[in-house]
């Protein structure tokens, strides 16, 4: 069995305010589960509230992990079973 996991590492600048005025800061965040720059800028925006976000770029990681069978069977639990007429 395998399975892919799309990664995104975002650098990104966040504009808040603050009793100075406006702050500028440059970051780099990795956000796992995450296949679209739309979906970035949604997660990034829920993180920092209250701060404005500019993507400046990103990157997409593909990664696949494979599990034996046997593996599979022994760290799984199991969620239903029922007989099935064949």
């Amino acid at each position: 069995m395998t399975r892919s996991i799309i990664t995104a590492v975002v650098t990104f600048d966040i504009f808040r305010k603050s009793e100075n005025g406006i702050e500028t800061e440059t970051l780099e965040q990795k956000i796992v589960k995450c296949d679209s720059k739309e979906k970035a800028e949604m997660i990034l925006s829920k993180d920092h509230k209250n701060a404005l976000i500019d993507i400046k770029s990103i990157q997409f990681i593909k990664t696949v992990r494979k599990i034996t069978e046997e593996d599979f069977i022994q760290h799984s639990m199991i969620v239903s079973e029922e007989i099935v007429e064949m």
